[in-house]
């Protein structure tokens, strides 16, 4: 067995990943008929992180709006489809965390219910 990242080709082979990119890559495990029997794929995801605007710009909707077209011409630049943005419990708290959710939800996002893991390494 042989152990190394997949070629498009062989990723293909693996049900559930998107189309190979510059962002996805997958390693796998590649058995002695150059079959592939186990993957993990690895993709690069944009965050948008943090938002901030100067406290006496704060009350200005246009702002934001200017500011997230800005943002989505840039994201299509780079071929982002979505981006994702992430809070914590507390992080960015009240005021801000209701605001990032009304931007998120006029830009047409959703919340995702599930569980992340940060798996640092060493």
């Amino acid at each position: 067995m042989i152990y190394r990242q997949l070629t498009p080709e062989e990723m293909r082979q693996v049900p559930k990943l998107p189309e190979p990119s510059e962002r996805v890559t997958v390693v796998g495990a590649v058995d002695d008929n150059g079959e592939v029997v186990a993957a993990m794929g690895i993709f690069v995801a944009i965050h948008m992180d943090p938002l901030w605007v100067r406290e006496d710009k704060r009350n200005n909707p246009r702002i934001l709006l200017r500011l997230w077209d800005a943002a989505q011409t840039y994201l299509r630049s780079q071929g982002a489809g979505g981006v994702l943005a992430l809070m914590f419990d507390g992080d960015p708290g009240p005021p801000y965390e209701g605001v990032v959710e009304r931007i998120c939800k006029y830009a047409g996002g959703y919340e995702v219910v599930g569980r992340m893991f940060l798996v640092p390494l060493p």
